[in-house]
């Protein structure tokens, strides 16, 4: 009874194996049911209390990983996912997501202008997303992901290449791959294959208003006015307030 006592008071209590065991099912299941409705923050608590049960459950690892890349703890994440790699080098998945942790790492060090720290990092995320293709060179979430890397490292021509094979395996019925196709294009200062791509994009979603400010944003570019006041005007009806304030300044009584 004094033992018991004690370490009560330490905030230390000793369960019966097989109540850890079921403690940890449960707490395992609860955070599987989270993410499931993507409440990652407190799924990541979940794995995170499995893993003091028992250090030993590599899925936890990888799964709290997950949901720390959501909740964008990019630290922890490339935490968990290299302690997941490191015990199965052929977890191309934990490769994949690593990789995206790094490289949102290296987009907020890019964005204090500190390239070469970086290019370093962008460099780490490049290997992963490599070594990920190397497992299934079809598989669009991967080569986008690489196009991404490869933009923060300012190779848009290879990023357009890795953007063109994810449009090409999902049969370009991808918004979002497009639309950053659109965007790499926009970098080249190439603004009529970006104006292609973003039509593509408005014949995919019709009903969204960002599609049409996005090609009026590309049509000034171009010089397309009129084209532009015409796509403000219809983003607009699809409930883009903004829109009516680019009409003011830029479309006149026209």
């Amino acid at each position: 009874m004094n033992r018991f006592f004690n370490l009560l008071c330490l905030g230390i209590i000793i369960f019966p194996a097989h109540v850890q065991g079921q403690t940890e099912k449960k707490l395992f299941k609860r955070g599987l049911d989270r993410m499931a409705t993507n409440n990652f923050s407190l799924a990541e608590i979940d794995f995170s209390m499995v893993l003091q049960l028992n250090p030993e459950n590599e899925i936890a690892y990888y799964n709290r990983g997950y949901c720390r890349l959501r909740i964008e703890n990019y630290p922890g994440a490339v935490e968990d996912f290299t302690h997941t790699i490191e015990r199965d080098n052929e977890n191309y998945e934990a490769f994949y997501n690593r990789g995206n942790a790094l490289k949102a790492i290296a987009d907020d060090i890019k964005s204090r202008e500190n390239l070469e720290s970086a290019r370093r990092v962008y460099a780490q995320a490049l290997d992963d997303l490599n070594f990920a293709l190397s497992h299934d060179r079809k598989e669009p979430r991967y080569l986008r992901a690489r196009a991404q890397i490869k933009m923060g490292l300012d190779d848009i021509r290879g990023a357009i290449q890795d953007f063109d094979l994810a449009i090409k395996f999902t049969k370009g019925n991808v918004p979002g791959y497009i639309a950053e196709r659109a965007q790499a294009y926009i970098e080249l200062k190439d603004f009529f294959e970006a104006l292609d791509d973003v039509n593509k994009l408005i014949e995919l979603t019709p009903r969204n208003p960002q599609g049409y400010m996005f090609r009026a944003a590309v049509k000034v570019q171009i010089g397309d006015e009129r084209g532009a006041c015409l796509d403000w005007s219809r983003a607009g009806e699809l409930g883009e307030i903004s829109a009516y304030t680019y009409i003011r300044d830029h479309c006149g009584r026209n």
